[in-house]
């Protein structure tokens, strides 16, 4: 009984680690440096960690799931992000410029100051977000207008 449990955990943990590939070596960086430029957590559940001030920029994180994190002051620009789940999520004050928040969800999402210069954010959920402060000039808006220089905490196209 004892072997078959242990052949059952073996399979499962071999089934975790070639289907997170390559990535575990960066997950690994991220969490021991704070910094993973570039990388690829793609589809990666990160609901609930405290990922303040992190660097994910040019980092392939589409599908990620970032559910109640706070990622306050991260640098997340220039990041593919498209289909991304930021519900519940703090980023207030981070770097999103020129990302791709294509049919990213933010509903109920704190984006106090953040700086979404240039951002794709077409098709994105933006339910009882907030805003507030939020530089969103040159951003692609969630229909597909173009935010104008003067838009802060709104776009105004």
């Amino acid at each position: 009984m004892i072997e078959k449990k242990l052949s059952i955990l073996l399979l499962l943990l071999l089934c975790f680690s070639t289907a997170f590939g390559g990535e575990k070596a960066d997950l690994d960086r991220l969490i021991h440096t704070n910094s993973c430029v570039g990388c690829d957590l793609s589809g990666l559940d990160m609901s609930n960690l405290v990922l303040r001030g992190v660097d994910l920029s040019k980092a392939d994180l589409h599908g990620a799931i970032f559910k109640k994190s706070l990622l306050t002051r991260a640098n997340l620009s220039e990041a593919k992000l498209s289909g991304a789940d930021f519900s519940f999520a703090e980023v207030g004050g981070a770097n999103l410029s020129k990302a791709d928040l294509s049919f990213a969800n933010f509903s109920e999402a704190t984006l106090f100051q953040a700086d979404l210069k240039d951002a794709n954010l077409t098709g994105a959920l933006l339910f009882r977000t907030d805003l507030r402060g939020a530089d969103l000039n040159g951003a692609l808006w969630v229909e597909g207008s173009m935010c104008l220089e003067e838009s802060k905490g709104r776009c105004l196209y």
